[in-house]
């Protein structure tokens, strides 16, 4: 898939606009979840590369606000509709969704969204959850 390796080598803009195009081909639709978890782990590498390495969180929150919100809107369209796939978004949970709860710079829709997986994926992985610190 053409737009996995944007996401991995491109821009974050770029990235950002492959990622929401993932998203959107996962919106509602199992097949489509069950295709994007086919390169997830790829597509987790550059979130995880990119989210874990930063020391300043309140810098990166800030700067990179809306590919946070495409990687959030991804998982969450994918877990919404493929429960199957829920473990394999457990991996971004450390990096990116704590960074967001734990930052005061997100705003309320990032926040929000990021409280909705982490409701979802509760219902199947809740223990995986649980061991995360």
């Amino acid at each position: 898939i053409e737009a996995v390796r944007l996401i991995e080598t491109a821009s974050s803009a770029v990235a950002a606009a492959a990622t929401n195009f993932l998203g959107d081909f996962a919106f509602n639709s199992d097949r489509g979840s069950k295709e994007v978890l086919k390169v997830f782990d790829r597509i987790a590498d550059r979130f995880q590369r990119l989210f874990s390495s930063s020391s300043d969180k309140a810098a990166l929150m800030i700067s990179e606000d809306w590919l946070l919100q495409a990687a959030i809107l991804l998982c969450v369209n994918i877990a919404a509709t493929c429960p199957a796939g829920h473990l394999k978004l457990v991996r971004l949970v450390q990096p990116v969704c704590l960074k967001i709860l734990q930052s005061p710079q997100v705003g309320d829709k990032l926040r929000g969204n990021t409280i909705l997986l982490l409701a979802n994926l509760s219902m199947t992985v809740l223990n995986e959850l649980r061991e995360l610190q």
